[in-house]
């Protein structure tokens, strides 16, 4: 036993409680490097790579086959085309709260458009994407983007 200011402490509990004070730091810290490496699997568990491609993180767009893709054809001229956006220097431009809101249907682009499907994940899932999409800061040549997805499609055919 321990004797301290007229109290009595066992030594085992004095050990815990040092413990704590030294470790509690670090579970304040650990959800931002959890979110920080989880928004790549965010990204793809809800298929955001349907639409999006980020060629940075080497994230390629789900291609769909030719039979697949036929019948699809005729609803994207009902509706219009779908283009294949690039997301690697999306936090040049944008901060994590606009890409938030934009996931909610909450923000609209320069063009006047909201994102297609409404965030359909939870709370903290939508968090660490924005949070993660936010990171993408590496701006690339529309070119050497394009030139890129044409060669992924060509593979998928």
């Amino acid at each position: 036993m321990i004797r301290r200011k007229g109290k009595v402490m066992t030594y085992g509990r004095n050990i815990c409680l040092r413990l704590f004070f030294i470790f509690f730091p670090f579970l304040l810290l650990l959800p931002r490097y959890v979110s920080a490496q989880s928004g790549k699997d965010v990204f793809l568990k809800y298929k955001c790579n349907k639409c999006h491609a980020i060629k940075s993180q080497d994230i390629e767009p789900i291609v769909k086959k030719e039979k697949e893709e036929e019948e699809e054809e005729e609803e994207k001229e009902e509706k219009g085309k779908k283009k294949i956006t690039d997301l690697s220097g999306v936090g040049l431009k944008r901060d994590a709260n606009w890409i938030k809101a934009f996931l909610l249907k909450k923000e609209r682009t320069e063009e006047g458009k909201k994102h297609k499907p409404k965030w359909k994940g939870t709370d903290d899932e939508l968090k660490i994407v924005s949070e993660w999409l936010a990171q993408q800061k590496v701006k690339l040549d529309e070119k050497e983007v394009q030139k890129w997805l044409e060669e992924i499609m060509k593979k998928a055919k």
